[in-house]
Formats: C-alpha cells, structure tokens, sequence
C-alpha cells in the first residue's frame, strides 16, 4: 500500500501470489485471493496460471492501514475455472468463478473467513462474456447475471436478467 499524497510505501504483502481480481475492500480491510503452490510461484510469467490456483490457496484479510494479517482461510477453488471475483457488502465477502457452464459461489464471514453458504448459477451462454459475471451487491441481493441470489441465504430469488452483447 502506498501513502495516497507522498507515494510513499507504507506496507507490502509477500506471502503467496495475489489473483489480482479478487482483490477487494471494505470496512477497513483489504481481501484476497493468495496462492502459495511453489510451482504456480515458479511460472515463468511471474503470474498465476489460469485455470487452477493449486492446492494451497488461501483467502487473506489484512488491515487497510497497518498490513497486519486479520485472518487467513485455506480455501479450494475450482479445476480449471476461467474467473475469480469477489465483491464485499455488510460483512460478507462473495466469490464467484467460472467453470463447466456455472459460476460456483461462495460466501464467507468477512470478519473470520468462514464460510457461510455456497451456490452455483448456471452460466446464460458459452460465448461472447457469457461466461465472465462479476458479482455486484445491492440491498441484500447478489447479482451474477443471469441471477439474482439472496445474500444472507444464497438462495436464487430470480434467474431471468437479461444480458448484453459482448460481455
């Protein structure tokens, strides 16, 4: 993180590769994505191969100010999935992925990483975006087109909104 007037660096996190996608904030944290599988580390591209995170992945909450390690989860995503988001609402942290024709979901406690419900959407198409949504929250609702999911239950409240062109 860096100083917003001096550009000074006020902390850095080392420990794992980041999936920059999944990088999220609120109520003074900052979440994450990690990987620490040392073959994904070692990837000529210096980045995280698409597809598969590994086995050792973890979801990282760290203070927005100081850096300090909040709490840390294991968690496992999806084999060859396309995607990672993640969006942030009242204390609730949701990850959605892309894989085999669905976005798995899943919810997490932000305040201790545990997990809270998971869900799948099944994606509106195979082509052109309609396997890339990325999930927007809003009055307790969680929208991952073509779905509206609720967000204290991850329950499918309604499955029929409607989609763009491209993406």
């Amino acid at each position: 993180a860096l100083d917003q007037a001096s550009g000074r660096r006020l902390w850095a996190y080392g420990d794992g590769m980041v999936w920059n996608a999944s990088i999220t904030v609120g109520d003074g944290r900052v979440y994450f994505i990690t990987s620490k599988n040392k073959e994904a580390a070692a990837h000529k591209t210096g980045r995280v191969p698409t597809g598969d995170l590994g086995e050792d992945q973890f979801l990282v909450a760290l203070e927005l100010k100081t850096g300090a390690v909040a709490w840390e989860q294991q968690i496992k995503t999806p084999a060859g999935m396309l995607m990672a988001n993640m969006a942030y609402s009242g204390e609730k942290l949701v990850l959605s992925t892309s894989v085999s024709n669905q976005f798995p979901v899943t919810c997490y406690s932000a305040t201790s990483g545990k997990e809270q419900w998971t869900a799948k959407v099944a994606w509106p198409r195979n082509h052109h975006g309609g396997h890339l949504s990325r999930p927007a929250i809003v009055d307790g609702k969680l929208f991952i087109r073509p779905a509206t999911l609720d967000m204290e239950t991850g329950k499918v409240l309604a499955n029929n909104m409607p989609g763009g062109g491209c993406g």
